[in-house]
């Protein structure tokens, strides 16, 4: 175990820069696609992410297609949902930086009068989407060459608030659909194992965390594991058992604002490699919400996402992940200290056996330039670093090695950052991570990230 450590610190001291970016533009395993609005214009746009260099790629796609949702079916073709009058469902397919799309609807009027499709959900052979203007629920066959079928009006149901929009949609893929409702955040659920499909108001989401909104503005849900996971507005990601009611989680971190930036997110996504949720901004940038604790937020690992000139023009509308079946996830949460925000760990690429581009992250730092150490141990701990002067904050490794490098010179707190790249092996091997920051001017050490585990 200790030799396989040192020959990763090696590694890591030949290395020790930030990445090289590549120049691939496919959804490959560790990447993300994600569908963006250009508040500056009528165009919409389709970029895929790449985590390890952080960079984000424009695809190329038509652009009368003003794309607004994505629902994947593989890496490479999926279905799209539009924001136009009026609305529109395609299929899309992408090859290498082109994404192609085809409508799925007989009438191209069809759906007159809605002009938005918030979130589409499969169930069997049927694609079911939510529309506004409204709240109407709409199915369509995964082939189209048809109109599609109006499957109930929520408006119509008991309950129902006025002048709500139905917004997110999840399904469990069998008998049932979720529909979350803007902005009060009710949660209707829809059976459709028979021809004539029945609704009802199953709960309500809790009120966002952020204290000036109440309302937790559902913008995307997606169902795993047996739970409705519902993203929104402000970042708040909701767990939900859906026959119990009850809430199994409420994570929230406060966003960090600068310049052109804005706190508001758009849509997210699970991240089974991680074990955190993926969430896109309102500003083009990529967010993680890390699940311990009350949340954590690993704050603008990606940014540059969309052609806006300023990152407020480029809303991002949808997002997908292509698991490459690997394992760097959270076991405790870290302390903000003195430093504002906490700074949160997070991976650059994939942790999968023989990625020589991944990198070990740090999101989220203080303003200006700080050190930030890599703290590398095989076992975990629970130790009070009060003698640090970091009351209430606990060292979560025993560090057999420590790694310094220089943060990001960041302008505002919270938006900076620190890699230290580290080709991973081919054996098997499993470590425990931890980052901790101090500042050389002051001679204080700010804060401390979360623990992660990394499993080879």
């Amino acid at each position: 175990m200790r030799h396989q450590v040192f020959a990763l610190v090696i590694l890591a001291s030949i290395t020790n820069s930030f990445l090289t970016p590549s120049a691939t533009a496919q959804i490959q395993p560790g990447g993300y696609l994600v569908s963006l609005s250009n508040t500056t214009s009528t165009f919409h746009e389709l970029w895929t992410v790449d985590s390890a260099t952080r960079k984000a790629t424009q695809l190329t796609m038509a652009p009368s297609v003003k794309v607004n949702c994505i629902t994947m079916l593989t890496p490479s073709n999926g279905w799209i949902g539009t924001v136009d009058d009026p609305a529109t469902v395609y299929s899309m397919s992408l090859s290498g930086t082109t994404a192609t799309m085809t409508s799925l609807f007989k009438t191209a009027t069809a759906l007159a009068g809605k002009t938005n499709i918030a979130q589409i959900a499969r169930v069997g052979g049927l694609l079911y989407f939510s529309t506004n203007p409204g709240a109407t629920i709409y199915s369509i066959p995964v082939g189209g060459g048809v109109d599609p079928t109006l499957v109930i009006d929520l408006a119509t149901v008991t309950g129902f608030p006025t002048g709500g929009l139905a917004n997110a949609i999840c399904s469990d893929g069998a008998t049932k659909l979720w529909v979350g409702i803007w902005s009060g955040g009710e949660i209707f659920e829809v059976d459709v194992s028979s021809t004539t499909p029945t609704a009802k108001l199953l709960t309500k989401l809790p009120d966002s965390k952020l204290p000036t909104t109440g309302t937790s503005f559902p913008v995307h849900m997606h169902y795993r594991a047996g739970r409705i996971e519902s993203i929104g507005l402000y970042g708040d990601v909701v767990v939900i058992d859906p026959a119990t009611l009850k809430v199994d989680g409420h994570y929230f971190a406060a966003s960090p604002t600068g310049t052109g930036f804005v706190n508001t997110k758009n849509c997210g996504v699970f991240n089974p490699d991680s074990g955190d949720y993926a969430i896109a901004s309102r500003d083009g940038s990529l967010d993680h919400v890390v699940p311990v604790g009350a949340g954590q937020i690993a704050r603008f690992d990606v940014t540059g996402i969309g052609g806006g000139a300023m990152p407020s023009n480029n809303s991002t509308t949808g997002i997908y992940y292509n698991p490459a079946g690997a394992k760097y996830s959270a076991y405790d949460n870290g302390c903000v200290g003195q430093a504002g925000f906490g700074p949160t760990s997070v991976g650059r690429g994939a942790a999968t056996k023989g990625n020589a581009s991944f990198g070990f992250g740090l999101d989220t730092c203080p303003a200006g330039q700080n050190i930030a150490i890599l703290l590398i141990g095989a076992s975990t701990v629970k130790a009070d670093l009060g003698g640090l002067g970091l009351s209430g904050c606990n060292l979560l490794t025993v560090p057999l090695l420590t790694l310094p490098v220089l943060t990001s010179n960041a302008t505002a707190n919270g938006f900076g950052s620190a890699t230290v790249p580290v080709p991973l092996p081919n054996s098997s091997l499993t470590l425990h991570t931890q980052w901790i920051l101090f500042n050389a001017t002051t001679s204080t050490f700010l804060a401390v990230s979360d623990g992660r585990t990394l499993t080879l």
